[in-house]
């Protein structure tokens, strides 16, 4: 890893804001696409300072875009960028424009920075992007930062990201829980990387078929003798020992037994982590 990405933005000519412990995940994302015709999106412009950087680092060749809401931001059209005005947080305008823009291979969120804008911008923008390109979601700390960035407790970005972890475990056979999925994420986004202030989509849709398990080597021997019992194992043992007419009326106890004992096993597990929580 080399500082090269941070010459660019310290020689771009325009205003340009970034946390610095970005730019090395950026040269760690970006450095394979230096001299290739890459499509990179960046969803708030600013001053421009940004676009100029990512042209300087990847070269000439690259096909820099900004999206922004303000229609001034089309004075930097005169540097050679695109630059499409219009708002991140509506569906219709990924709809309108996306097809024209893509495919793309990186996309960077910097725009209005609230949960919606960051939301929309993920769901919607992901079927233009091309296998093997990132996502990036950038200040993702405004999460947390309710007063300024309000949203619903159980649709900020931050829960929208664990949704898309929970569906990606999904992909194995083994998850029989439903974990719905109407936007198509567990089909295209192969990873999903946590840094401070930024969450990175890796998407790659030839991975992201279901899980298959490899094995090797010899199976271990059965255990030659049975195990102890747990009291379930023995009540369920002489509730199927029951005739058909004693089992229909205990089965309401049977039921009410085993959602008690759930309950409080997930009680025991909740007070051994608790800690790990606060």
């Amino acid at each position: 890893m080399t500082d090269d990405l941070l010459h660019h933005f310290r020689a771009a000519r325009r205003h340009v804001e970034k946390w610095a412990h970005y730019l090395p995940v950026y040269e760690r994302l970006l450095s394979k696409y230096r001299g290739t015709a890459v499509t990179l999106v960046e969803v708030g412009v600013g001053g421009g300072g940004s676009l100029e950087a990512w042209r300087g680092y990847l070269g000439p060749a690259a096909r820099i875009i900004g999206i922004d809401l303000d229609p001034a931001a089309q004075r930097l059209e005169a540097d050679g960028f695109e630059i499409i005005v219009g708002n991140q947080s509506h569906p219709e305008f990924w709809a309108q424009h996306g097809g024209r823009i893509g495919p793309v291979d990186v996309l960077i969120d910097d725009g209005g920075h609230s949960s919606v804008d960051q939301i929309v911008t993920v769901a919607c923008g992901l079927p233009h992007m091309r296998d093997g390109g990132v996502i990036v979601i950038e200040d993702t700390h405004t999460s947390y930062m309710q007063l300024h960035y309000p949203s619903a407790a159980r649709y900020g970005f931050m829960q929208f990201a664990a949704h898309v972890v929970d569906v990606l475990h999904a992909r194995n056979p083994m998850v029989t829980e439903p974990i719905a999925d109407s936007a198509g994420l567990g089909q295209a986004i192969h990873s999903v990387e946590f840094v401070e202030s930024l969450v990175i989509f890796h998407i790659d849709r030839r991975r992201c078929g279901p899980a298959a398990l490899f094995e090797a080597g010899v199976p271990a021997p059965a255990p030659a003798h049975e195990p102890n019992k747990t009291w379930r194992a023995a009540v369920t043992e002489v509730f199927e020992s029951m005739p058909v007419w004693a089992r229909t009326l205990f089965r309401p106890i049977r039921r009410g037994l085993g959602s008690a004992e759930r309950a409080a096993a997930r009680q025991v597990r909740a007070r051994r982590v608790q800690r790990y929580f606060r």
